[in-house]
């Protein structure tokens, strides 16, 4: 752990207190955190998508369709993570055997994403289209 601070006005006993006020202040020149932890995360990813269009009209066209993710929670190779649970006060580490005891987080099967779209075309030059989607963020960490 290390603060590389511009030197202030601060009368402190010791350089870090200087940094301190220093990173309070707003005069940080440099942040720098290290950690010789490594985690060999992986994690898999479905999807699946489905679409049709159809032409309702000679300048109206619809389209719809439905989109299905499933992603794994994060694995951890050697099985590393661990969760703090509030109501119980203690860690729970992560064990080999099935999802939930590896990542420690239950799996979402439910992804399922509607779509709808149009595209119309009121005169020759001009096209107005639109879509409205629901879309899904995977744990990525």
């Amino acid at each position: 752990f290390q603060i590389e601070m511009l030197t202030s006005n601060c009368q402190g006993k010791h350089p870090f207190q200087r940094s301190v006020a220093d990173l309070l202040l707003g005069f940080p020149t440099r942040y720098r955190e290290d950690s010789n932890t490594v985690f060999n995360q992986w994690q898999k990813m479905y999807f699946f998508f489905l679409q049709d269009d159809w032409k309702a009209a000679r300048n109206l066209t619809l389209n719809a369709g439905v989109r299905y993710e499933y992603a794994t929670p994060p694995h951890e190779r050697d099985d590393q993570w661990a969760n703090f649970i509030p109501a119980q006060g203690k860690f729970v580490n992560a064990t080999g055997g099935g999802i939930f005891n590896r990542t420690l987080i239950y799996p979402d099967r439910n992804n399922f994403a509607p779509r709808i779209g149009f595209s119309y075309t009121p005169f020759r030059r001009a096209v107005i289209r639109s879509g409205y989607g629901v879309f899904f963020n995977h744990t990525n960490s």
